[in-house]
């Protein structure tokens, strides 16, 4: 438990503002991360003959916000229940509206008080702004002083309270600063009628300078709190421009539509072509989750303080990591063009516009003019429609052009806000705090944010069906790295020559004639040779010259060159896990790297090195086929960018054996960086490969020799949307040749490769592994009772660490649409024979949606996944080469009555829809091993059995997934089937009835759809392998 932690275990807090977005956030960290809280007290305003406990569950537990808490804690309503207390309450009533008996409970009861509620409307009269942001803060004052363990007091407030001070100023953690006085407006607006109302608050705020009447309030209601705490130790939170997530409870959440989000929106939907303001000033935003982390935070300082404490800590981005308009402006246009919306066909041309007299030209022209003619234009029609569609656009634009008023002060000046106080608080926290309630926003990359919290409008506002971005994981195109476009400076051969000497030059890697001598002068490789007979020294150097990689930095530019060409004509994206590359980036400088990636392409090694090549990191040594030797120009290209060869298999005492053991130990304590494929060879089916442990035994084996020498394993995940070579797979499968490398087959292939598109691309990094821990964890698994840790520590250890990746590499694969399309048509096939199998657009769509919803809730995500109908367009467009498209609408649109088909008994076809189905293969394995084992024992509807039979079935299916199909490390099955239904039964799709030996599992009619789906998708291969243990029983048997 961290110090904040501790700081309110056993501890009940009062709450406010919890149905707004930034107090919805803060109940959702405190029930996630301050587990040991005993109560959080929530208002909600009362609402005939329903009890405020039941509004509570009802329209707060059910938010998704809640949807990470739900999938960590079983049974999450009773934990909500058991945590929050809702009590009747109104915060413009005094004793903000509690009754005697709730009132008397937060006195007695309540040790933290945390006051999120306000009045955000930014124009609402003097009178209302003034009893919430003023009278509120006073009321929450008056119940804290009549608190018997009150140990702290925060309100939230709004950077902008000093929104009067000059453009460009820097504002310090301190009072407002203006003349008037909240206690004297408070007694004079009761007096004053509506009109004088008006009056007195225009009047007030040109005096003090004020945009709106929030932000004056705002201010008012901080000095009222300043003057009268007394004792109570009060902490003010000043966050600026809140926006959505950055991180927690996940990236994007938002539900509300507010400050920056409302410019997002109001931009993306086209509703805002145009805004007065300047581009390139400062606009400081900040996550929410950065707010709430230090609300917290700020609690617990304030606490630690004691009576009489008062102290202002400002949350904002300007001083710390600042973000312009401009680069809001982009992300809004970029986002919307590519994921519009289905809520609106305007298109996307936000802008910010400096100069006022421009502004009302670009205005007139682009929005008052055409709203105009076509207001005429619904006059004249006799369309309903046109006539509703006329009134409905005169009220958006008339709405835009408030907000654009609303925001005009906010986008026409700058202010830089000073976080003294919470850097230090930020500083004083344990490293376990910093990490769990993070205040500074000084690592935030915008780009990525902005892309997330529009995502998030569009999926929690709009509601509209969108899958996350890659942004999810931290990913970025490579296209904005790479300098694709423009002159000289931003060209391909300028990004060459500006990085390769960062890595290529001297000192950066080994020499290849001094590993080369290392290796023959070596004891290992000497006895090796002698062994081997006559002429086994010449042997053994003709082996290593052979084998040797020699790095030279003309040979790396021009190949990253070349790459940056190849990758733009094959790949719409490439995306990458830039955290994951910078966490490389940070290991011990002399710390050896081995990198194992998946291997489905002849471009994955490529892809690795030229990723690593961008990201400024070091270049490996990777261990390529022998069979590249015989095309002689593209052995030597690989040879001198890092590669070196080896033979398919490697006998074990043999010399090559020697030699090659040898070589890996020299460079590895030489501090080099390593790739090889832990697979071996390139899968065929799609799927995982078994691993070959030959060559990491020898990476365990040359750490074991120099174990202060820390090694790190770090395994690696490529996607694809299509491999490249998927068709030669699929043959090949299907018993035809394998083409052998040469280079006419290069000459003759690669044209044609470049001609096409292959879709999107992924790379992600799983955490590096260190091969001392890893020693101690295959230990502690594989030692018995009273043994010493270090027995299993060579093939335990070798076996434990090939697995932990596999399942690393498994858990980041990314599920292409296009494998969804295909998961799709195969839950359509019919029987034997060469029936067409025809789904339409509609079914793929609507299907389509489902199987993304269930990706994310295995865990796993769509690579490059958009709008659902983007993903639809996508897949169905890179299956084209097996299956029949007829219909499809403009730009490849997949319409309703689309018609997608396959022949079922084709075996190319069959057999090309496994294949880009397979990534669907290790998320869906749960559900799978539950249904086939439920269908087994239940095969015609309804689907119900003894739940004890389901799972000891689906235990045993799952097993043998996990050893002979998945190759992934072996979970408790039993443990593992447990966990699967209680998901299920969360989703909706199963059902329990009865407890103990007389339960029953039933498949429900929402879950027939999922069933189908997985399913069809592991029932060729369980069947395969029964029909095979039949016949070995037979022959056996025999």
């Amino acid at each position: 438990m961290s110090a904040t932690q501790q700081m309110f275990a056993g501890k009940s807090v009062l709450m406010t503002g919890t149905t707004g977005f930034v107090g919805k956030c803060l109940l959702e960290k405190m029930l996630r991360d301050v587990p040991d809280l005993h109560k959080v007290f929530i208002l909600i305003r009362p609402k005939k003959n329903v009890q405020p406990q039941q509004r509570a569950v009802a329209e707060i537990s059910t938010s998704p916000i809640f949807n990470r808490l739900r999938s960590e804690i079983d049974n999450f309503e009773e934990y909500f229940q058991s945590k929050v207390v809702a009590m009747a309450g109104d915060i413009t009533q005094d004793d903000m509206g509690l009754g005697p008996a709730d009132l008397a409970r937060v006195h007695a009861e309540v040790h933290y008080i945390m006051n999120c509620a306000a009045n955000v409307d930014f124009n609402e009269r003097i009178d209302g702004a003034m009893t919430t942001n003023c009278r509120g803060p006073m009321r929450m004052l008056a119940i804290a002083n009549r608190c018997t363990n009150l140990l702290a007091y925060v309100h939230v407030s709004t950077a902008y309270v000093n929104c009067n001070r000059p453009n460009k100023s820097l504002i310090p953690e301190e009072l407002p600063q203006c003349a008037a006085d909240g206690e004297q407006v408070l007694a004079e607006i009761t007096q004053l009628s509506p009109p004088q109302l008006e009056a007195r608050s225009a009047e007030l705020l040109q005096k003090e300078g004020y945009p709106n009447t929030y932000t004056f309030t705002k201010a008012m209601g901080e000095k009222l709190l300043c003057k009268h705490h007394g004792r109570i130790p009060v902490g003010i939170v000043r966050p600026s421009i809140i926006g959505a997530a950055w991180k927690e409870p996940e990236p994007g959440w938002v539900d509300t539509v507010s400050a920056g989000g409302a410019l997002f929106l109001a931009g993306g939907l086209g509703l805002m072509q145009v805004q007065a303001g300047k581009a390139s000033l400062v606009g400081d935003q900040i996550p929410v989750d950065l707010v709430v982390n230090t609300i917290i935070a700020a609690a617990a300082e304030v606490a630690r303080r004691g009576e009489g404490f008062f102290k202002i800590y400002q949350s904002g981005s300007s001083t710390v990591n600042p973000v312009r308009w401009t680069a809001t402006a982009k992300a809004v246009k970029k986002y919307w063009r590519q994921r519009p919306s289905t809520k609106s066909d305007v298109p996307v041309g936000y802008r910010m516009v400096n100069n006022p007299v421009w502004y009302q030209v670009v205005h007139m022209t682009q929005v008052t003019l055409p709203s105009m003619a076509f207001s005429v234009y619904a006059r004249l029609s006799s369309s309903a429609s046109i006539k509703r569609r006329a009134a409905t656009m005169k009220k958006v634009l008339s709405r835009t052009r408030v907000l654009s008023e609303t925001f005009y002060h906010f986008v026409n000046n700058e202010w830089f806000f000073a976080n003294d106080n919470t850097k230090a608080m930020e500083q004083r926290m344990t490293p376990q705090d910093k990490e769990l309630f993070m205040c500074s926003p000084d690592i935030v990359d915008w780009e990525i944010y902005f892309d997330d919290f529009q995502w998030g409008l569009q999926r929690w506002v709009l509601k509209e069906d969108v899958v996350p971005s890659q942004h999810r994981k931290d990913a970025l195109q490579l296209a904005r790295l790479k300098g694709s476009k423009g002159g000289w400076l931003f060209s391909d051969v300028a990004f060459a020559l500006n990085y390769a000497h960062k890595r290529a030059g001297a000192g950066a890697n080994a020499s290849s004639d001094e590993v080369i001598r290392a290796v023959l002068g070596s004891k290992v490789v000497q006895e090796a040779a002698q062994q081997a007979g006559p002429g086994g020294a010449d042997k053994a150097a003709a082996l290593v010259q052979e084998m040797a990689a020699a790095l030279s930095g003309p040979s790396v530019r021009l190949m990253a060159w070349l790459l940056a060409k190849v990758n733009r004509r094959l790949f719409t994206k490439l995306l990458v896990d830039t955290s994951g590359f910078e966490t490389l980036k940070k290991l011990p400088p002399s710390a050896p790297v081995v990198l194992l990636p998946t291997h489905k392409s002849y471009l994955d090694f490529l892809l690795v090195s030229w990723v690593l090549f961008v990201f400024d990191a070091r270049l490996p040594h990777i261990a390529a086929g022998d069979n590249f030797l015989n095309v002689a120009l593209v052995a030597s290209l690989f040879r001198w960018s890092g590669a070196f060869f080896i033979p398919r298999s490697v006998a074990g005492g043999s010399l090559m054996s020697a030699v090659l053991s040898e070589y890996t130990r020299q460079l590895l304590h030489r501090n080099q960086w390593v790739e090889f494929f832990l697979e071996g060879s390139r899968s065929r089916t799609g799927r995982i490969v078994p691993p070959k442990t030959g060559l990491l035994g020898m990476v365990v084996d040359a750490w074991k020799a120099k174990p202060e020498l820390d090694m790190y394993v770090v395994p690696v995940s490529i996607s694809y949307d299509k491999c490249p070579e998927s068709s030669a797979h699929v043959q090949e499968l299907l018993g035809g040749a394998k083409k052998k490398e040469s280079m006419s087959a290069l000459v003759s292939t690669a044209p044609r490769a470049l001609r096409r598109s292959f879709g999107a691309a992924q790379l992600l990094l799983g955490a590096p592994i260190a091969l001392s821990a890893a020693a101690l964890h295959a230990s502690k698994e594989g030692a018995g009772e009273g043994e010493a840790l270090s027995t299993s520590s060579g093939a335990g250890m070798v076996k434990w660490l090939a697995e932990k990746v596999v399942q690393d590499q498994l858990r980041q694969q990314a599920v292409s649409p296009s494998a969804l399309v295909a998961s799709v048509l195969l839950a359509k096939r019919g029987g034997a024979g060469a029936e067409q199998v025809a789904v339409t657009g509609k079914q793929i769509t609507e299907e389509v949606s489902l199987l993304r919803k269930a990706v994310a809730g295995w865990g796993g995500h769509v690579l490059d996944g958009g709008m659902i109908g983007q993903d639809v367009r996508g897949g169905v467009m890179l299956l084209q080469d097996f299956v029949s498209v007829a219909g499809m609408g403009k730009g490849g649109k997949v319409r309703d009555d689309t018609t997608v088909t396959w022949a079922s008994g084709s075996a190319v076809e069959a057999m090309s829809l496994h294949y880009f189905a397979a990534p669907l293969l290790p998320f869906a394995a749960r559900d799978a091993s539950l249904f086939l084992s439920l269908l087994r024992l239940s095969p015609s509807a309804p689907h119900s059995a003894p739940l004890a039979q389901v799972m000891a079935g689906a235990a045993v299916v799952r097993g043998w997934l996990d050893s002979e199909v998945l190759y992934s490390r072996p979970a408790d099955p039993t443990t593992d089937c447990q966990k699967t239904v209680q998901r299920l039964r969360r989703e909706g799709l199963l059902a329990v009835e009865g407890e103990g030996p007389e339960a029953k599992l039933t498949l429900l009619p929402s879950g027939l759809s999922r069933c189908h789906h997985v399913v069809s998708l592991f029932r060729p291969l369980v069947e395969a392998h029964w029909a095979l243990a039949a016949q070995v029983g037979l022959v056996v048997g025999g």
